[in-house]
């Protein structure tokens, strides 16, 4: 049983978007590790703490969680999540074979497969594919 010192996991989420809103990534992982202790299926905690990998620029940490919480955060679309990491860890290949093997990629998918071109430097292709996002966006 809980002790009335610990705060709840309603607490612990304010405490967590007050660090999120502030970009203290470091104290907001240490706020999800006791959230994700109380509550280690809770799938906003871990897309929570893939959030703060990623924004610390811990891309290998990231991608290794990813891999460890694929079943728990089964239905979630972490492709660009990945393909991201992939990308900023100069593992472009590997970006290019998960962005493509996207049957409806979104948006972000789009536009990250066009820099992961242009890095490949396959220019004809990453301007055509930011052409058709700017043209489907108006």
């Amino acid at each position: 049983m809980a002790s009335t010192d610990s705060p709840s996991l309603q607490q612990l989420f304010a405490q967590l978007k007050h660090f999120g809103d502030e970009g203290d990534y470091t104290k907001a992982d240490s706020i999800i590790k006791k959230i994700l202790k109380e509550s280690p299926q809770d799938k906003d905690a871990l897309l929570c703490r893939l959030c703060c990998f990623i924004q610390q620029g811990k891309y290998d940490n990231a991608l290794n969680f990813i891999k460890t919480n694929r079943a728990t955060l089964s239905g979630v679309d972490l492709t660009f999540q990945e393909a991201y990491c992939y990308y900023r860890l100069h593992k472009t290949k590997a970006a290019l074979e998960l962005l493509q093997s996207q049957p409806n990629p979104s948006d972000k998918c789009k536009e990250l497969l066009a820099q992961v071109l242009y890095r490949l430097e396959s220019y004809k292709e990453c301007i055509t594919l930011y052409r058709n996002l700017i043209k489907n966006s108006q």
